[in-house]
């Protein structure tokens, strides 16, 4: 039998599930996770099967859920970042200072959810990468096309991928050139188009530079998988706060009443809740249904920009070659995660009991 990709010859039957998910408990060395399993299990191929595969479902159901919140509230930066509440805020600073503001907020949310601490050195590169990630995409948001900022920081998977094709010596399948082929041609499609219009091209070299850093934040939570996710997240904020202090100091920018409003919705609303509910929805979901359900978040950014902003005197809704870099680089991901969207619910289930167990 092949559950989720894996084959387990000698699983042919109820019974010799049962015995798999036993044996994988007591590799785990729970007894309470084998008890549980053998709660869910049926003893029969009858009324029990069906109580389980619903128990399944509900937890991936609940899962797709929260991966779904999370996306729409991740979306929600542009809303943020574009409003007219900080238009007082000289321009050259504002993307620093929000990202400064958000941090700190974003930090306040997580701190109750760290669980343990410790040290690894790929907690150093990580933490640069995902400061200047901030600073990069922040401004790039503020001081450009929004739609450019958040599609060229969607092209991070390809540079993942080159990284590992080039360096780690992984293989390349065909669903990785169709996607490195989507996205560098949406790249090249939004460049042209910004240097045709003789646009500035900081803010859209700042958005696809974020790309490559987060592409490096990947990377390097790749690498810590064994450890807490909510204090990794809140390690990123603390630094980032930390190395724009003295930004946020030297531009003089005193945030009134509402705006101190404003900045803690976004800090807590926009960048530390989302991470919690994506955690936990990732643990009843399998990685390719919430990669595609992230999608929803360069989808709806220039949406809620729209519906909110559209009468703002700065606001420019995106242009057409805008656009046709942004599909190429959605059919690019698409072509590369949308393969293995569909997935058995029982398969989904151990697998994630699993691998959820060993983290």
């Amino acid at each position: 039998m092949e559950i989720f990709g894996k084959r387990y010859p000698w699983v042919k039957d109820l019974s010799d599930l049962r015995l798999l998910q036993r044996k994988k408990a007591a590799d785990l060395g729970s007894l309470s996770d084998q008890t549980r399993i053998d709660e869910d299990l049926p003893t029969t191929d009858g009324e029990r099967l069906s109580d389980h595969e619903r128990l399944s479902n509900s937890r991936r159901r609940t899962g797709i859920g929260l991966v779904v919140l999370a996306a729409l509230l991740w979306s929600t930066s542009g809303f943020f970042a574009r409003a007219p509440w900080f238009d007082d805020w000289p321009l050259q600073w504002r993307g620093l200072t929000l990202a400064f503001y958000r941090a700190i907020f974003a930090t306040l949310l997580l701190l109750p959810f760290i669980r343990r601490i410790s040290f690894r050195w790929e907690m150093i590169p990580m933490v640069l990468f995902f400061s200047v990630m901030n600073w990069t995409y922040l401004t790039a948001l503020v001081q450009g096309p929004p739609t450019n900022a958040i599609w060229l920081q969607n092209t991070a998977p390809v540079w993942v991928l080159l990284v590992g094709v080039l360096w780690m010596r992984e293989p390349l399948h065909r669903g990785d050139m169709w996607m490195t082929i989507g996205c560098l041609s949406g790249v090249a499609v939004i460049l042209i188009s910004e240097m045709v219009k003789q646009a500035p091209l900081v803010p859209t070299m700042l958005g696809l530079f974020s790309g490559v850093l987060y592409a490096g934040v990947v990377l390097s939570l790749m690498r810590m998988r064994s450890e807490d996710p909510a204090y990794l997240i809140a390690l990123n904020h603390i630094v980032t706060a930390v190395s724009l202090l003295p930004v946020a100091w030297a531009s003089g920018i005193n945030p009134t009443p509402f705006q101190w409003c404003a900045l803690a919705a976004f800090g807590s609303l926009q960048m530390g809740l989302p991470y919690l509910l994506f955690t936990k929805g990732i643990r009843n979901t399998s990685g390719h249904e919430a990669t595609l359900i992230a999608l929803l978040e360069p989808v709806l950014l220039p949406v809620w920009i729209f519906v909110a902003w559209r009468n703002s005197p700065d606001y420019e809704p995106p242009s057409f070659w805008t656009i046709v870099g942004a599909v190429l680089i959605m059919l690019g991901l698409l072509a590369r995660y949308g393969v293995r969207f569909q997935q058995p619910a029982l398969a989904v289930s151990l697998e994630n009991e699993v691998a959820n167990k060993n983290q």
